[in-house]
């Protein structure tokens, strides 16, 4: 994930220039604001959850891991709601009111919103995948998911010239397809576990 921002960020400037870049970079606190979300529930309920499945109380596993997805969902809606109503706010914050990247910055972060309960549900998803056993098809869901984003950032900002949006509509593809292979598991996979 760290990696996928590094090279999210060099691709911009590449392709959009240093301002873009830029703007991406001031960006970090809205992504960290998920990050911080997915990881600090995710982190917290797999651990409750394989502590209480090591218990042998998997009633005690499946109702952590319904109240964790509810409070993950539940928050991950509020950020979006909050995102949206006060984007071009945060936008103005982050880039001290600088006329070249605030609208830049809006843009970008007005998508991102948007996506926020994508991002982190999807995110927070692996970590109660691995629980269930399987840690290489946890990885393997966000080593994928990553690797679409960065190969769609480039379809969109090189041959389709769709700018900043690009940026975040390569990363909402990524994730679009990282929520996409983890729909067998959810729906159609008899031993899943939670």
């Amino acid at each position: 994930i760290t990696a996928s921002m590094f090279l999210d960020i060099a691709i911009v400037g590449q392709l959009l220039g240093p301002v873009a870049m830029g703007a991406v970079n001031l960006a970090l606190p809205v992504t960290m604001a998920f990050n911080m979300v997915y990881m600090l529930l995710g982190t917290g309920g797999e651990v409750l959850i394989s502590a209480a499945k090591g218990a042998g109380n998997a009633g005690e596993a499946n109702k952590l891991f319904s109240l964790t997805m509810l409070s993950i969902v539940v928050i991950s809606i509020i950020i979006m709601i909050v995102g949206l109503g006060a984007g071009q706010e945060f936008a103005a914050v982050l880039s001290r009111g600088d006329a070249d990247m605030e609208p830049l910055l809006a843009r970008y972060i007005h998508i991102m919103f948007i996506a926020a309960p994508l991002l982190i549900g999807v995110t927070s998803m692996t970590y109660f995948v691995k629980v269930d056993a399987m840690p290489k098809f946890s990885a393997g869901i966000m080593v994928i998911t990553n690797a679409v984003n960065i190969m769609s950032k480039l379809f969109y900002m090189g041959p389709l010239k769709m700018g900043m949006e690009g940026a975040a509509y390569g990363t909402i593809t990524g994730f679009t397809v990282g929520f996409l292979l983890m729909v067998p598991y959810l729906f159609f996979r008899r031993k899943r576990t939670l």
